[in-house]
């Protein structure tokens, strides 16, 4: 029998990112392929035990990696914009949902989780950045990702909201 936490990981995975979110950008069947592994991918324990920004920016950096090879071989164009976002919809979700939050200690963590970014985002963040030109989640790489997590910090402050995950709250 599954615990109460684990229960709400999976749902949490399983609801997190809708096909509104990926906007036809996977594969038939890809949704599904990262709704069944979020939860499998991303160790909640590991990124509260790493202890600083660079170590969990390293274990989100794996944990995209892991699931766009779930995906596959892209048709297309690079998925790893769009995964970054599900694991950071996850999170996002994971942090606040009060069960994980408490069970996991994710406060602690509050602080390095990233606002996930799709073309809505980099649309309200545009003004807080001259280092990116706006783009789609197709063209989204690591580097210019930092660069809007830095948008969203400053959007962040400038709203008053605790943390960088909470600028979503003002973007949509």
């Amino acid at each position: 029998m599954k615990s109460l936490v684990e229960l709400h990981r999976e749902r949490i995975s399983k609801t997190c990112i809708g096909s509104n979110s990926t906007r036809g950008n996977l594969k038939e069947g890809g949704l599904n392929i990262i709704r069944q592994n979020l939860h499998r991918i991303v160790k909640l324990d590991d990124l509260v035990r790493s202890g600083s920004e660079e170590k969990f920016k390293s274990l989100l950096d794996s944990y995209t990696s892991k699931l766009k090879q779930k995906l596959g071989n892209p048709v297309k164009h690079e998925h790893w914009g769009l995964c970054r976002k599900a694991i950071n919809l996850y999170l996002r979700d994971c942090y606040y949902n009060k069960i994980i939050n408490e069970h996991f200690k994710l406060d602690k963590i509050a602080a390095y989780l990233e606002t996930p970014i799709d073309s809505l985002a980099m649309k309200s963040l545009w003004k807080y950045t001259t280092s990116v030109k706006k783009s789609t989640i197709k063209r989204l790489n690591k580097i210019t990702h930092q660069e809007w997590q830095k948008a969203a910090t400053l959007l962040s402050k400038a709203n008053g909201l605790p943390y960088r995950v909470d600028a979503d709250l003002e973007i949509y």
